[in-house]
């Protein structure tokens, strides 16, 4: 139980850092950058899971490291992402703001019940829903690039 925890505080300690430094890894990246490697990491994330859910299921090193790799992206790109998806209707920023954290939150409760029904004890179920949700940010992210616009990196 105790590595468990240790796991689990490295995923959430990693994340957190990332997510208090997110403005200044995107005052030097830009938000564009930002936006395009946090979303490569998440796909990379969710592969790395897959082969670690394949072929070393039980190793919970390899799972925190992925998981650690999914958060980091995660960090990186979702500040930049909402900040901007309010800007696709400036004139009803509150409605989007809530309709989009509505939507946000169906989904997370969309995936945590594909999961739990696929679910059958191994790691390899639980790395098919992450790859999914992985695929889905993807092609969603690069969707909304085409939208809106990017700061550059500032010099």
């Amino acid at each position: 139980i105790m590595y468990y925890a240790i796991n689990q505080g490295i995923i959430i300690a990693i994340f957190s850092m990332f997510s208090m430094y997110s403005g200044r890894i995107t005052s030097y990246l830009g938000e564009k950058t930002c936006v395009v490697y946090g979303t490569i990491l998440l796909f990379f994330a969710g592969v790395f899971g897959l082969l670690v859910g394949l072929l070393f299921p039980k190793s919970p090193f390899l799972t925190t490291s992925f998981m650690t790799i999914y958060s980091i992206g995660a960090a990186i790109t979702y500040p930049i992402i909402f900040t901007k998806s309010l800007d696709i209707f400036p004139e009803i920023r509150g409605t989007a703001s809530s309709t989009i954290m509505a939507s946000r939150s169906l989904l997370c409760a969309l995936f945590i019940a594909f999961t739990s029904y696929i679910y059958n004890g191994t790691l390899l179920n639980i790395s098919l829903g992450l790859l999914l949700s992985s695929l889905l940010t993807v092609f969603f992210t690069f969707r909304l690039l085409k939208l809106i616009g990017f700061a550059t990196k500032k010099n």
